[in-house]
Order: structure tokens, then C-alpha cells, then sequence
């Protein structure tokens, strides 16, 4: 009865499955949250997780390296960049400031998610160019 020579059975992890839909809208509805906190209101959970996982999201995606550094005017020779877009922001940027802790509430790291793609659109629906 179970002593002696009985091999214990070998289990297996389970292959990691990816992530459902379920679970992506259940991470977002909780970055949501996070978010829409008002400002002035502590926040109970830490916001940065969530941030730190959605901007890992955003420089991993498959356009992700277009956000990824500033815009190099100059070299892409943009030449009225500087007029339209007067407020750059990008992913690095983003990142540094997440690394620096100087984002203080999860409304100024959205903002500035937000400006990024702002600044794509504004400067390249612009039919100046």
C-alpha cells in the first residue's frame, strides 16, 4: 500500500494559454477604473501596475515602434513639426517617466499616452504635408 518502490507521478504544467478577451477587457475595465478616479480622491490601488502593463502593450505592439522616440524633424525633414505639434510626447518618454516616478496620479501618465497619439493624428491629418 504505497510503500516501496511506487513512482510518484509526473505532472505537467499546463501550456500557458493566452490571454482571453474576457481577461484583456477585464485588465482594461480595471485600468478604466484606475483612471477615472478623480484626481483629488486617493487612489486605493496602485495605478502604476496597470500603467506599467499598458505601456508595455503599447511599445510591444506591431506599430508600437512608431511611438517609441521623439520625432526627429530634422531627419524626417518635417519641417513645420515644431508648428503643429507643440507639445511632443512619445512612448520612451513615457517609460522614463513611469522609471522617474514623476507621473503622481494616473491621469497625468493617460494624458500623456493620450498626447502621443494626438500628435499623430493632429500632424498627419493636416493636408499641409
Amino acid at each position: 500500500s504505497g510503500k516501496g518502490g511506487a513512482q510518484a507521478k509526473v505532472v505537467e504544467d499546463p501550456p500557458k494559454k493566452k490571454k482571453t478577451q474576457v481577461q484583456h477587457e477585464e485588465e482594461l475595465v480595471e485600468l478604466e477604473e484606475i483612471i477615472q478616479a478623480p484626481a483629488k480622491a486617493p487612489v486605493k490601488k496602485d495605478w502604476r501596475p496597470p500603467c506599467a502593463k499598458l505601456l508595455t502593450r503599447l511599445i510591444t505592439d506591431k506599430d508600437g515602434f512608431f511611438f517609441l522616440e521623439k520625432v526627429d524633424p530634422k531627419a524626417l525633414k518635417l519641417r513645420d513639426y515644431a508648428k503643429v505639434v507643440k507639445h511632443p510626447m512619445d512612448f520612451g518618454t513615457i517609460d522614463s517617466k513611469m522609471k522617474s516616478d514623476t507621473y503622481k496620479s494616473p491621469d497625468e501618465f493617460a494624458s500623456d499616452v493620450r498626447l502621443t497619439f494626438s500628435n499623430a493624428i493632429l500632424y498627419n491629418a493636416s493636408s499641409e504635408h
